[in-house]
């Protein structure tokens, strides 16, 4: 075997389907259900300028790859290689075990820097919604790198680290963990500067035994934090406890409505919209106080909505920033995620995950809408839980009934034949599956029903969600995102090496929704976005995008709207640059600019 001629790696990738960025390396992970190796030849087909294999597998691999292909070929892995969310119970993987340690040694690399801290958020509950709102928070005044969707296991969090750009000055990482000792190696990956604890619940009970040792398991996220940084903790005297016992050294800031009059931040409920959310109102030690509205009716907000406008505070973020960031925000998808059919069916689908703290919050959201409108619950139970499982499912059942719902659908034997179902005091359907749920559905909803569905990952739940948006809307438009995905990877093939993507997704994304393709063109690896106006920007630094946000019809008066979001307006003639250079001296912050040029069409720009 050959020595390759060295290459210069920028990205890693783990999905051959993925859009590659130049100088991206292919790692061939082995998991449950498929073996990387399969996909080396099509990785590097499509621009990956490497791959990373396991030993027993070079040989084969030489013959079906050009000659010359720079593979980096790995010994056998050992105990190490196995653990982690995405390769438990797997053939032990020496090639996860190296994106770990790539992705510890580039943490190493931010740290010597100097300008880069990590803030690492765990918690029972919450990770996602709160690095989302977090994102929106401290891109006001920050380059901000968030981990995508709910990567927090040892793959995802080795993939969002090594996704940190070096000019990056916050980087948001979760880490997740559902057994004991999970949360070490992703220490050694995250080693956060500063961080944040969402709750200490009981997913993942059955494994911990008790909610100590799930406290315990995830305050190690926080074991070498000095008195140079800070962690943000509920209000919640476990937590404090546990801190105690664990010795943690650095400055603990309590959040929530329970929290202190020193709190940074106090946020109280107002009230409920007709827009399925919620008026909430911020106070900070200055004084200030602000009413806000967001996408989100659960209790659960209030305290999400909390852990970031606290962290934005202690970050230096003005408060008035905080509050315009939190206006309007709603949780990413499949959180609390609400919407109504054209028959006037309102649905809430809460199915990324189910565990008691979760399902008693999206019941008492449900319990929440007017008498008048029929509840329906949807179930698919909880795992994980173990002994207390018969408990957790007769709590369930009980505040169900409680908070006034009036049809249950029970969704699997977990729940069919369990106390969940058989405590409650109204309606039972029970079904085997989603599908045979959905028909249920079809035949008994009706006008002003309102649907909650709630289940573990496995019960697909959301393909329930889906089918039933379909039932009650035959003419929709459907937007594949694995086709945009597939379109991208052409453009990159066509455009060659080092040229820059920046999709428009002006005017609703052209009908789309722009908030969820964004985020999804910015997984992909774009480089940046454009959209039409200042206000459209506004909104997707709202939702947490952090790419850079090209303004493509800056208006007069939105100068300051474009400093303070980090918006680049682009630029055609000297009209309203005096007006935004004075934005950005009132601000304190320099705007980026992209300056049309006119290069021969006559239209508009600035003539070369």
């Amino acid at each position: 075997m050959e020595r390759a001629a060295a290459v210069r790696v920028r990205a890693v990738t783990v999905d051959s389907r993925r859009l590659v960025r130049p100088g991206t390396a292919f790692f061939a992970l082995r998991g449950g259900q498929t073996d990387g190796h399969r996909f080396v030849a099509e990785a590097m087909g499509a621009g990956c300028v490497a791959a990373v294999v396991a030993g027993d597998m070079a040989e084969a691999l030489l013959g079906s790859l050009p000659l010359g292909s720079p593979l980096v070929v790995l010994p056998p892995g050992g105990e190490e290689a196995r653990r982690g969310g995405d390769a438990r119970g797997a053939q032990a993987d020496p090639v996860l075990g190296a994106l770990g340690r790539l992705a510890a040694w580039w943490r190493g690399q931010l740290a010597a820097t100097g300008k880069t801290r990590v803030l690492g958020i765990t918690g029972s509950n919450g990770k996602t919604t709160v690095k989302s709102a977090l994102g929106a928070v401290l891109g006001r005044r920050y380059r901000v790198s968030a981990s995508p969707g709910s990567w927090n296991s040892r793959l995802g969090v080795a993939l969002s680290l090594l996704a940190v750009e070096d000019d990056a000055e916050i980087a948001l990482i979760e880490a997740g963990v559902s057994e004991p000792g999970d949360m070490a190696p992703l220490w050694e990956m995250i080693r956060p500067d500063l961080g944040l604890l969402t709750v200490i619940g009981t997913a993942h009970i059955g494994a911990f035994g008790d909610q100590d040792s799930i406290g315990r398991e995830k305050l190690g996220l926080f074991r070498e934090l000095g008195p140079e940084g800070w962690l943000l903790l509920p209000e919640d005297p476990r937590c404090e406890r546990l801190g105690d016992e664990l010795g943690l050294a650095c400055p603990r800031v309590l959040f929530g409505p329970g929290a202190p009059d020193s709190a940074p931040v106090a946020v109280r409920r107002r009230s409920t919209t007709r827009a399925l959310g919620q008026i909430l109102r911020l106070r900070f030690p200055s004084r200030e106080q602000y009413d806000l509205e967001v996408q989100d009716s659960s209790p659960a907000a209030v305290q999400n909505v909390a852990a970031a406008a606290c962290a934005g505070v202690l970050l230096g973020v003005e408060p008035v920033e905080i509050a315009d960031a939190l206006g309007g925000f709603r949780p990413p998808p499949q959180r609390m995620e609400t919407w109504q059919t054209p028959d006037g069916v309102t649905v809430i689908n809460d199915c990324y995950s189910a565990d008691p703290e979760s399902t008693d919050a999206a019941l008492r959201a449900l319990g929440q809408y007017p008498a008048g409108r029929r509840r329906i619950f949807v179930f698919g139970g909880m795992a994980g839980l173990g002994s207390r499982s018969d408990e957790e499912h007769e709590h369930v059942g009980r505040l169900a009934s409680r908070v006034g719902v009036s049809v249950l659908v029970a969704v699997g034997e977990r729940v069919g034949s369990g106390p969940a179902s058989s405590v409650f005091e109204g309606a039972v359907h029970r079904v085997a599956s989603p599908q045979e749920a959905t028909r249920v559905l079809a035949k008994i909803l009706r006008h002003e029903d309102v649907v909650l569905l709630k289940g573990p990952t496995d019960q697909r739940l959301d393909g329930l969600a889906r089918a039933l948006l379909e039932s009650t809307a035959p003419t929709r438009l459907m937007v594949s995102l694995s086709a945009v995905e597939a379109n991208l990877r052409q453009l990159r093939r066509a455009m060659g090496q080092g040229v820059k993507l920046c999709p428009i997704v002006k005017a609703e994304a052209y009908g789309g929704d722009p908030v969820r393709l964004s985020r999804f063109l910015e997984r992909a690896g774009v480089d940046a976005l454009g959209v039409a106006f200042a206000e459209e920007g506004v909104a997707l630094r709202k939702a947490g995008i952090g790419l850079p946000l090209l303004v493509l019809s800056p208006g007069r008066g939105d100068a300051e709207r474009l400093v303070r979001h980090r918006l680049t307006p682009v630029i055609h003639s000297a009209y309203g640059l005096g007006e935004l250079e004075e934005a950005a001296a009132r601000v304190g912050r320099p705007v980026a600019v992209h300056l049309k040029v006119d290069t021969g069409m006559g239209r508009y720009g600035f003539f070369p």
